[in-house]
């Protein structure tokens, strides 16, 4: 089977800037590529309606479509403390649902011998650059505001959780995570993950919609791990500039990553992320291959490339599975 893979199309902000057929071109470029599953790992867009207009405009002969959300896809303008939970576990399962898509956080899903699983994850400041530790504290870091450059993170303004901080917020992902794995089989995972963070057991109020079930399948051979958040702090960009690295702290998450490395190294584990904007991919160990794979802004990419069709070539991976 191929399959196709990519994130962060951010395609509000393709068409505010000057792109108006970058969703139409995007579609055409999938169906010339005949993928048998086309997976999309996070930040679609900021607005519902944006994510309705892509998941809607993403129409190939593809087999199976697969959407694992991130940061921005959870961002409200809604007055609601928790309204971000809503969205995660209600209005993006229903609107993937209804739109013929697969919603990987709220269920697995096994395509012949292949196991799909997947969580947007959250950032807990694990992916920061150690050389700012004497200078920037966790409390500053949780502020989301980078008192060197006045700049702020906009998950503070947009990202709704409630009173649960990033870390029980990460935690509660993870754990979800480790839970998802366990439903495909009780082999496929070695681990017992306590994160001693009782907060974490609150959270299970918002996702009580997710019916997960039991997919036992002694035929797996390869998983397929999508998260939004970065699971490898080598994926991660550092500088040595502050006004750039203090942002590296709201870029992934390693506990994701350590979860990954203890699913059965005899499978094949391909763990396929965005956030980041810089593509990547590498053999982290052996039989887990990592695939960093956004498309990105346009000023990220407007240089490199004279076309959308010469950006989607170099941006979309596909593997075979």
């Amino acid at each position: 089977m191929k399959l196709v893979m990519f994130s962060d199309p951010h395609i509000d902000i393709q068409e505010k800037r000057g792109y108006p057929k970058f969703l139409v071109q995007l579609n055409e470029y999938l169906e010339s590529i005949e993928p048998d599953i086309i997976l999309v790992t996070g930040d679609i867009a900021g607005s519902t309606s944006y994510i309705q207009k892509f998941l809607e405009g993403i129409f190939t002969s593809a087999k199976k479509k697969i959407y694992c959300p991130g940061n921005h896809d959870i961002w409200v303008n809604s007055k609601a403390h928790d309204a971000s939970w809503t969205k995660y576990y209600q209005i993006l399962p229903q609107l993937s649902t209804e739109l013929g898509w697969h919603y990987l956080p709220n269920q697995p899903l096994i395509v012949n011998n292949v196991a799909f699983v997947g969580t947007m994850g959250w950032y807990d400041y694990s992916t920061r650059n150690p050389i700012w530790d004497d200078k920037i504290s966790i409390l500053e870091y949780s502020s989301k505001y980078n008192k060197s450059s006045g700049a702020i993170w906009m998950d503070r303004e947009y990202a709704k959780f409630g009173d649960h901080n990033d870390n029980v917020v990460a935690d509660h992902f993870a754990n979800e995570l480790i839970e998802d794995l366990q439903s495909i089989s009780d082999n496929l995972i070695e681990m017992n993950w306590d994160s001693g963070n009782s907060s974490i057991e609150e959270l299970n109020k918002y996702n009580k919609l997710k019916k997960l079930k039991k997919l036992e399948s002694k035929n797996v051979d390869t998983v397929v791990i999508g998260t939004h958040m970065v699971p490898f702090v080598d994926f991660v960009k550092f500088t040595g500039n502050l006004d750039w690295d203090f942002f590296s702290a709201f870029i992934g998450n390693t506990k994701l990553g350590r979860i990954i490395k203890s699913i059965n190294n005899e499978l094949r584990r391909i763990s396929v992320f965005g956030h980041t904007h810089y593509p990547q991919r590498k053999i982290v160990e052996d039989n887990l291959e990592a695939i960093c794979c956004p498309i990105g802004y346009p000023n990220e990419w407007e240089r490199d490339h004279s076309s959308l069709e010469s950006l989607f070539e170099s941006k979309i991976v596909s593997v075979n599975i």
